[in-house]
């Protein structure tokens, strides 16, 4: 269950920042991330990055700023592309769904769907989930309350790893709820490429 505030800033959705990690949140902040984990394992860079020039790192995600710039975009599909824009749809209501994101052309390509079932089996996941059984993985998601983030609100939630009902936000919460904090963690993977700024 979420209930702490957690994520590494290129990952943030929009709303996140936009409310400062105290908005109440669907799985469409889930979609986006994986609109930023598609972007960055087609080209090895994030869309988002604070080393660009022209918007800040929040500036870019809020505006929904990224591009596919040729000289590194020019072996991937218009179809991967495509699907990539609809997961990082600035507008959460707007955004693609899960269930749509895994019924998208791209991943409908039986070499693509294919080689993603291989590798699932591989690491030991269900293939059955990207062949056609779905059900379980797409059931509907609740909107939950980030809680645990100075500011916002702690409801007595139980983690279901943990043993006690202990809602006290830990020293390893954020200090403060506003979007520059959220900011200040660094991103865990690779930066862009200077000749993409």
């Amino acid at each position: 269950m979420l209930r702490t505030f957690c994520g590494t800033p290129t990952y943030l959705a929009p709303e996140v920042l936009l409310t400062a990690g105290c908005g109440v949140y669907t799985s469409s902040i889930d979609v986006w991330s994986l609109g930023v984990i598609l972007y960055i394992c087609l080209v090895g860079y994030p869309p988002f990055t604070d080393e660009r020039e022209d918007f800040e790192l929040q500036q870019q995600i809020i505006g929904g700023h990224f591009d596919f710039p040729e000289r590194f975009w020019s072996g991937i599909s218009e179809s991967a592309k495509d699907l990539i824009r609809q997961l990082l749809t600035v507008n959460p209501s707007n955004r693609i769904s899960l269930k749509a994101t895994l019924e998208h052309p791209w991943l409908s390509d039986p070499v693509i769907r294919k080689e993603v079932s291989d590798l699932m089996s591989a690491a030991g996941f269900d293939s059955g989930l990207i062949e056609g059984d779905q059900g379980s993985l797409l059931s509907a998601a609740p909107s939950v309350k980030l809680n645990g983030v100075a500011g916002c609100d702690v409801n007595s939630t139980v983690d279901e790893n943990s043993t006690t009902n202990d809602t006290t936000p830990s020293p390893t919460h954020l200090a403060n709820g506003d979007a520059n904090s959220l900011l200040k963690n660094p991103p865990l993977m690779g930066k862009r490429r200077p000749e993409c700024n």
